[in-house]
């Protein structure tokens, strides 16, 4: 009895989580369930609402972001579209591990990296591309090599 008003309870917040946009939602961090269903890949674009490259590849990157690849990749938008939202992504990468990457990169829009969640190393990169299928390509390299 107990067991199924914490299912009906998670549910519920699960729902809840999914109407306020959060995309990503673990159980205990500590238990082996979540821990085989956390991501393996950040994929992270730079983006800003000036850049025509940023908003040419837009439709490709939502389309990316449909691919679930097992709940295996977080999806990360960078967007640096003017001074405050560049300071809140800087420290969101710096949240992420991936300060030093952003401090790099972020002058380059419609930039778009694979990068290991666990060690924080890019995999792989796509710049200003719109065919969808090297995405997927570099994602897939970046998660055959995670198994190594």
């Amino acid at each position: 009895m107990m067991g199924s008003r914490v299912l009906s309870l998670s549910m519920v917040l699960v729902l809840g989580l999914g109407v306020l946009g959060l995309k990503e939602v673990y159980a205990d961090p500590n238990s082996s369930d979540a821990l085989s269903h956390r991501p393996k890949l950040m994929v992270v674009k730079v983006y800003a609402d000036w850049c025509s490259k940023c908003r040419r590849i837009d439709g490709t990157y939502r389309a990316l972001e449909k691919q679930t690849f097992q709940g295996q990749v977080q999806y990360v938008v960078l967007d640096v579209s003017n001074r405050k939202k560049a300071k809140a992504s800087e420290a969101r990468a710096q949240a992420l591990g991936i300060g030093k990457w952003f401090k790099e990169y972020r002058a380059i829009t419609s930039i778009v990296a694979v990068i290991s969640v666990q060690d924080k190393q890019v995999r792989g990169m796509v710049f200003n591309e719109t065919n969808l299928d090297k995405y997927v390509t570099v994602i897939q390299k970046a998660l055959a090599k995670e198994q190594d």
